[in-house]
C-alpha cells in the first residue's frame, strides 16, 4: 500500500491527458493460502427458560488494516464480562447463550454456519444481540 503523497504524481500524470499512458508497476505480494478448521465458541446458561433464549455474541477475528480492539475485541470482551456478571445472579426468566464467532471478517462464516444449523423451531426461541 502506498500513501497519497507517493501516489499523487502518478494520479496527476494520469489525469493530465485524455488518453492516459499505461502505468508499469512492480508488486511484491506476500500471501499464504491455507485450508484451516476453525470453531465457534458457544455456551448457554443451565438456568432460565431454555425455550426463551437471549443470545449475545461477538467475533474473534479482525482485519489487518483495522484496530482489532474495536472490531471486535471490545464486543468479545463485553460478551465475556456479561457471562461473568450474570453467573453471579442466575436470573430465572430467560436462558442466556453466549457466542464468539470465527471468520466474521471474511464473510460471516462462523455465524452463518451456526444459523444454518438451527431448525426453524430453534430460531423462534432466540433473540440475538451483538
Amino acid at each position: 500500500m502506498i500513501g497519497l503523497e507517493t501516489a499523487q504524481p502518478y494520479i496527476t500524470k494520469l489525469n493530465a491527458t485524455e488518453t492516459p499512458e499505461p502505468v508499469v508497476a512492480t508488486l511484491k505480494v506476500d500471501s499464504l493460502v491455507k485450508d484451516v478448521i476453525s470453531e465457534n465458541i458457544i455456551a448457554q446458561t443451565l438456568w432460565g427458560n431454555q425455550n426463551n433464549v437471549i443470545h449475545v455474541g461477538g467475533h474473534l477475528d479482525s482485519v489487518p488494516a483495522g484496530p482489532g480492539v474495536n472490531d471486535d475485541g471490545s464486543g468479545s470482551a463485553t460478551v465475556a464480562e456479561l457471562l461473568v456478571q450474570l453467573a453471579k445472579f442466575k436470573p430465572s426468566k430467560n436462558a442466556v447463550r453466549f457466542s464468539w464467532w470465527t471468520n466474521e471478517e471474511i464473510g460471516l462464516i462462523g455465524s452463518q454456519y451456526y444459523v444454518d444449523s438451527l431448525t426453524d423451531a430453534e430460531k423462534k426461541k432466540i433473540a440475538f444481540l451483538q
